[in-house]
């Protein structure tokens, strides 16, 4: 194994901390922006969100939700300072720190479906918050793709490395442990809650393909 590739939110970021910028930062733009109540913006704006779906490339993009709210794109960029905000008072995992001890005897990468701007911020929070040098960002999104069997393929081709001498981490079953998997990359399934583990539901995922915390991976490759 030479290369660990992280997921970010779920796996070194908390899930649903974005929730902040699309459910409440947008809608309050909106609000302002439209001259409409609190509850009609969030209402409208998660029917727009609907009415694309999580399938589409589009819902993803912070640039293609500012264009079609009609909303200012200068301030774009100050909402996701505010969103900078958050994942650094209280956006990590407290073990993320221990990617240092992964950092010495692997190249670590992100793989990641968050918006590139999304994602730089948050890289750039991983080194201030724990001092651990990423060695390359790759958002699916910048590609015009989700996380899917193409996109590691490029990534691999990219680090110049074989899928077997990669080891992806994340939270997501499908994008982060099958899909992985279905090229010849290694993959362990971050399950922050435990609840797989503990789970029925965990009995298509082999309990050696899921882990708790980073601990848990450090244990496990860098003994």
């Amino acid at each position: 194994m030479k290369v660990v590739s992280f997921d970010l939110d779920g796996t070194i970021f908390k899930k649903g901390l974005d929730d902040i910028f699309w459910n409440r930062l947008i809608p309050e733009l909106v609000s302002r922006e439209k001259d409409i109540s609190m509850g009609e913006a969030l209402r409208y704006v998660l029917n727009e969100y609907d009415s694309v779906g999580q399938d589409d490339i589009r819902w993803y993009v912070p640039e293609y939700w500012f264009s079609r709210f009609g909303l200012p794109a200068a301030l774009l960029d100050h909402l996701l300072n505010i969103m900078a905000e958050h994942y650094y008072s209280n956006g990590m995992y407290d073990d993320v720190s221990l990617l240092a001890e992964i950092c010495k005897r692997y190249r670590v990468i992100i793989s990641t479906c968050n918006p590139p701007a999304m994602a730089e911020r948050k890289l750039s929070i991983i080194k201030k918050r724990s001092n651990v040098s990423i060695n390359a960002l790759f958002s699916s999104i910048s590609c015009n793709m989700l996380k899917s069997a193409e996109f590691y393929n490029m990534v691999c081709r990219v680090l110049n490395v074989s899928a077997e001498s990669v080891l992806h981490v994340g939270d997501d079953v499908i994008q982060d442990l099958k899909i992985p998997m279905s090229i010849g990359m290694q993959a362990i399934l971050m399950d922050r809650e435990c609840k797989r583990i503990n789970s029925s539901s965990s009995s298509h995922t082999p309990d050696h393909n899921i882990i708790c915390s980073i601990k848990e991976l450090t244990e496990l490759i860098c003994l």
